[in-house]
């Protein structure tokens, strides 16, 4: 399921995130955490870059892991780790980093750098490495509406998916022992 959040990044300067010196933010964070854990074993907040904002500071210090997103070039390096030295200056996740773990998104094998490169640059454990898709298959799925996995899932695109769907699985393997065996079970398929 997903619970679409703020409309536009203003949205998170509106008094009912930032009253109370922040506090407002955190309070809902938690109620809405507390809520969800109810019917979901896992929740994900998409917070994009802006760290400052209350709501997102509310969301990174209740977090139990923090998946860093990063494109696989050199020009990405610099914002990724600026972003967790903040992080780690607002007392939001710890000095060395264990809360953190690296996805390089959208990857193809640049010619001088390996994926050990950008984990080394980056400063934190690599998670996965999502390979990039081809320009028809990502206009194909974008212009219906169809999310990776669910075009894997339904057969479409078999052959360029699946090294995303064995991906997104080592991922959820992380945070979740057992889920490659389950998918083998339930789908037949991960192997």
């Amino acid at each position: 399921d997903i619970l679409f959040g703020l409309q536009q990044a203003a949205d998170a300067a509106l008094p009912a995130f930032y009253e109370r010196q922040g506090k407002q933010a955190e309070d809902f964070i938690r109620t809405l955490i507390h809520r969800a854990e109810v019917s979901y074993e896992f929740i994900v907040f998409d917070i994009g870059t802006l760290i400052p904002v209350h709501i997102h500071r509310a969301i990174l210090r209740e977090c139990t892991g923090l998946l860093v997103l990063s494109a696989p070039t050199l020009p990405a390096i610099g914002p990724t780790t600026d972003g967790l030295n903040s992080m780690i200056v607002e007392g939001l996740i710890a000095d060395n980093k264990n809360k953190a773990g690296l996805i390089l998104n959208k990857y193809t094998k640049p010619r001088n750098l390996s994926v050990t490169d950008f984990q080394e640059l980056i400063g934190i454990k690599l998670l996965g490495v999502i390979p990039a898709v081809s320009t028809r298959v990502l206009h194909d799925l974008t212009n219906e509406g169809v999310f990776y996995l669910e075009a894997y899932l339904n057969g479409r695109f078999p052959e360029e998916l699946e090294p995303i769907f064995k991906e997104v699985l080592k991922i959820a393997e992380f945070f979740s022992p057992g889920a490659v065996k389950n998918a083998e079970d339930h789908f037949g398929i991960g192997r």
